[in-house]
């Protein structure tokens, strides 16, 4: 099992951990990447039911724990590999600022964006990490988070505000 790297406030390894074994005040690494396509369709996962973290909830199509010595970067090309079985290289990777979460569990999230031109057959989920696969265009995105906030994870409710400077 992978460890994974407990930091302080300002993103400094302070040790390792195994994932069981994280209490809630320690603050781990997360990546997470939004997949849009051209015309700015946003691909989301379900969260598989039967994950510990938000299960059944909606949230970006990939992320993912940092572990052991990767950076996020590594992190997130490995988790669109794993996660939605396409392959992509560290140019078609837009980076956004990162944030400390302070809610229930406490974790950086590094944000990338991919524009990735493919129909939604083409992207595979991974069994037992995510239950299904949509598209939604920001229209449908807006509607469904009014309609049922509790589907979603908070930070997808955010997305207008990473999206504002290209919608």
């Amino acid at each position: 099992m992978a460890l994974i790297p407990i930091v302080d406030q300002d993103d400094n390894v302070l040790y390792q951990k195994e994932r069981a074994e994280i209490s809630l005040d320690e603050i781990y690494r997360v990546s997470a990447c939004w997949v849009t396509n051209s015309h700015w369709d946003i691909l989301l996962a379900q969260r598989a039911y039967t994950k510990k973290h938000h299960p059944g909830k909606w949230w970006p199509a990939v992320a993912g724990t940092v572990t052991g010595v990767e950076s996020y970067l590594d992190n997130i090309l490995h988790e669109i590999e794993e996660e939605i079985w396409i392959e992509i290289w560290e140019d078609q990777l837009q980076e956004w600022p990162y944030y400390l979460s302070n809610g229930k569990y406490k974790h950086f999230t590094k944000r990338y964006i991919a524009c990735i031109d493919l129909p939604i057959e083409d992207f595979t989920k991974e069994e037992g990490q995510v239950e299904e696969l949509r598209r939604r265009s920001p229209d449908e995105l807006n509607n469904q988070i009014e309609k049922n906030p509790n589907h979603f994870l908070d930070a997808v409710q955010w997305w207008k505000e990473l999206f504002k400077t290209y919608l």
